[in-house]
């Protein structure tokens, strides 16, 4: 856990990053947590498109009712998180869902947000090619 506390202390920028780490989720959360920053979790078993991943965003993210359900509402509500110290999201087996032209909007959407939010995102997958946290 030693590159995700590099994070918690902000020694390395808000940003998106491989991650290496095989700790199970839960294990995640509870570190996360425990620093006083919120966790949020993307089961990239469950996600191949856009639709799927924004629906897992819902359910991750806890977003309103009202929500969109599309880009524009997603970056919204990203904008709208309730206060913390931080947020790391991971992305476990994000694999299939990099494979398609999705993933660079998302991208996109979380590289908005990253800085003003002090919002690392965590990606695991075997094909992930993203800088080392």
């Amino acid at each position: 856990m030693s590159d995700l506390n590099t994070a918690l202390t902000r020694k390395k920028p808000a940003d998106l990053y491989r991650f290496h780490s095989s700790a199970a989720p839960v294990t995640i959360k509870k570190f996360v947590q425990k620093k006083g920053w919120r966790f949020f979790y993307l089961d990239g078993r469950r996600i191949a498109n856009k639709q799927e991943f924004l629906t897992a965003c819902v359910k991750s993210f806890a977003l309103p009712a009202y929500f969109g359900n599309n880009w524009d509402a997603l970056e919204e509500c990203l904008h709208d998180l309730s206060p913390a110290d931080g947020y790391v999201v991971l992305f476990d087996l994000a694999d299939k869902f990099m494979q398609t032209e999705d993933w660079q909007t998302a991208v996109s959407i979380f590289q908005g947000v990253l800085k003003e939010k002090n919002l690392y995102m965590l990606v695991r997958g075997e094909k992930v090619k993203l800088a080392d946290l």
